[in-house]
């Protein structure tokens, strides 16, 4: 397969066009489905015949209309008439026939050829062109004051490979205008990264990684017009972008194997679905692909400019800073800082997705993403013990489960290559959750997870007027309380399911026992509503310790939230295998939710609970 049509036609002069028709055939063999759907899609759907008239440069449709057109024009009268050529392909085919348009004309002598092979010629010369013509190709015909293109058979003449009827390459062209014919067939052939019905990310292999890549970076629009198919954009062409609209750039990191993200897609179509928006994806996966991460590393300044290039354009055409939102996913939310930086932070906002860690750790504000880069900066951090950045990046910095392992993660070598990077990339999993509103999940600004767990942070700090911070695309709703504070930095800790949509929904287990002796150990606490759903939460971080009439609040998180609670089980153990077994004797339980502080609380009073026994009980509605 030749992996870039553009080298190969470029690198050929008219005379070795008979070499490039030899090797036609292994193109054609080895083309995929999707090259040949392109060339269908691109040069079948025109009219069964065109009529352009030769003068003034016509409104020309496709690339296709244009090498008609071309073909009864002179070199300076194409250039004059189309300095620029919008779509890709044309753009191509009009530097090829500023160069080539001399070649390429209809020889005056004979401006036209008969629709069938050899029939009325009468010189000699034409005659043998015109008899090595196969059947199916088109005709060139004389009509009034322009030329008369007839279609037929053109798309079957181009994707059927090399003609039976064709005894003579050479002859075949020295027919002009199949020459300019035989340049589209090679579009419709030969497969390239850049001319997709579709655009997509580019995937690499992992020898490429092995190799390296240079930096190229693409940049793709999707907007709600066009969710399934993305538009390729630079500095020069904004496409469809809508400036007056939010823009929310997606970045993502270094590439070890070349692959695309597996959570692009949705994360683009869920940000799609909760509003009206652009969303540009920046690919720069050649630069990102690498095995050596110091390389991909080395190239995010390089990205950076390039992307404040396409924002400059941006602002020229109308659009706001304040509208510019950037979602950076390790690596990418370095890239993210760096363009905030060179616009004095006047970004909109930033989000940085587990922002890298190596390389990073320890760095200036100028050398990594900073709460300064932009008006409002919120960072997820989910690996911090291994890929990500430990310590607060932005104005408010998410530590799910403390940072450090996820739950549903592997948590041993064997899990894979799953085990090196699913904690790294559950941060991108939390925030496409916090789109598609299966639930909110709530974080608790704290100083430590260790603080959090135990219960001393959960009324957020403010009262009952502001609701706590929420995780991800909605965090943003705490920015003016945290720009109110010196500095506006804050940290909220809180914990996830293993599964989607991952929320975990808070309450309060108040205890009061009446044991003599001090009681050291765990609670386990199982909730089973009315529907016969069964909810669970281990509460064993930390031994709790029970004394005589005071009361220990616990918090315990469960993965459903239960409005009617029929049966509750506590199970009480203090972590040992040997020894005694122990009691402890339960003056009252509470149960109150902390999401739903308007349900009423539950409670049983007067349990006694057996070391490592489960203890069941029906609760009842606490005495005022």
């Amino acid at each position: 397969m030749v992996s870039s049509w553009p080298g190969l036609l470029l690198g050929a002069m008219p005379q070795q066009w008979a070499a490039l028709i030899s090797v036609a055939p292994v193109i054609t063999e080895s083309r995929d489905r999707a090259a040949q759907g392109w060339c269908e899609s691109w040069l079948c759907p025109l009219p069964a015949a065109a009529h352009v008239r030769a003068g003034p440069a016509p409104d020309l449709g496709s690339a296709l209309e244009l090498t008609q057109w071309a073909g009864s024009q002179k070199e300076d009268h194409i250039t004059a008439a189309y300095p620029v050529i919008s779509d890709p392909p044309s753009q191509l085919l009009q530097g090829l026939l500023k160069g080539w348009v001399p070649s390429l004309q209809l020889d005056p002598a004979h401006p036209q050829l008969p629709p069938s092979a050899g029939g009325g010629a009468k010189d000699p010369d034409r005659t043998s062109r015109v008899a090595s013509l196969p059947q199916g190709l088109p005709a060139v015909t004389k009509s009034g004051e322009g030329a008369h293109w007839e279609k037929a058979g053109l798309c079957q003449a181009l994707l059927s490979g090399p003609h039976p009827g064709v005894r003579d390459t050479h002859a075949l062209l020295r027919v002009p205008m199949l020459r300019l014919y035989f340049l589209i067939s090679l579009l419709c052939l030969v497969k390239s990264d850049t001319d997709e019905t579709c655009p997509s990310f580019t995937r690499l292999s992992f020898h490429s990684a092995v190799i390296g890549t240079e930096l190229k970076v693409r940049l793709m629009l999707y907007t709600q017009r066009n969710q399934p198919c993305a538009q390729l954009i630079n500095s020069t062409a904004l496409g469809s972008l809508n400036v007056t609209k939010k823009t929310t750039f997606i970045i993502h990191g270094f590439r070890p194997t070349g692959s695309p993200p597996v959570w692009m897609k949705e994360l683009v179509l869920s940000l799609l679905n909760v509003e009206e928006m652009n969303v540009v994806v920046v690919d720069w996966n050649r630069g990102a692909t690498t095995v050596i991460y110091t390389h991909a590393s080395d190239k995010t300044r390089r990205v950076a400019l390039i992307l404040k290039e396409f924002i400059d354009q941006m602002l020229a055409n109308g659009a706001s800073l304040d509208n510019i939102y950037m979602i950076g996913v390790s690596l990418g939310a370095h890239i993210s800082g760096f363009v905030g930086e060179m616009y004095a932070g006047k970004l909109g906002r930033i989000t940085g997705l587990d922002p890298a860690g190596p390389l990073y750790n320890g760095k200036p504000p100028e050398d990594r993403l900073d709460p300064s880069d932009a008006q409002f900066v919120d960072v997820i951090h989910s690996d911090t013990d291994a890929l990500g950045y430990k310590e607060p990046l932005g104005n408010i910095d998410f530590y799910p489960n403390g940072g450090l392992d996820q739950p549903g993660c592997p948590k041993t070598i064997f899990g894979g290559m799953k085990y090196f990077k699913c904690d790294h990339q559950m941060s991108v999993f939390l925030y496409i959750a916090s789109l598609q509103n299966n639930c909110s999940i709530s974080a608790y600004p704290c100083d430590s997870y260790r603080d959090y767990r135990n219960g001393k942070c959960v009324n957020c700090g403010i009262g009952q007027m502001v609701s706590c911070p929420l995780l991800g695309y909605h965090a943003d709703s705490w920015k003016d309380h945290l720009l109110d504070k010196h500095p506006p930095m804050m940290k909220a800790f809180f914990d996830t399911a293993e599964e989607k949509p991952f929320c975990m929904y808070h309450y309060f287990v108040d205890i009061v026992s009446w044991n003599k002796n001090i009681r050291r150990g765990f609670i386990t606490i199982k909730l089973r509503g009315e529907d016969g759903n069964i909810t669970e939460s281990k509460i064993d971080h930390e031994p709790s310790t029970f004394q005589k009439y005071h009361q220990v609040s616990l918090l315990a998180r469960f993965n459903q939230d239960l409005e009617k609670v029929a049966e509750m089980s506590l199970l009480f153990s203090t972590g040992s295998v040997v020894g005694p077994k122990y009691k402890l004797r339960v003056l009252r339980v509470k149960l109150r939710s902390l999401a739903h502080p308007d349900r009423p609380h539950l409670c049983r009073y007067d349990l006694v609970l057996l070391e490592n026994v489960e203890t069941f009980f029906q609760p009842i509605l606490c005495s005022k």
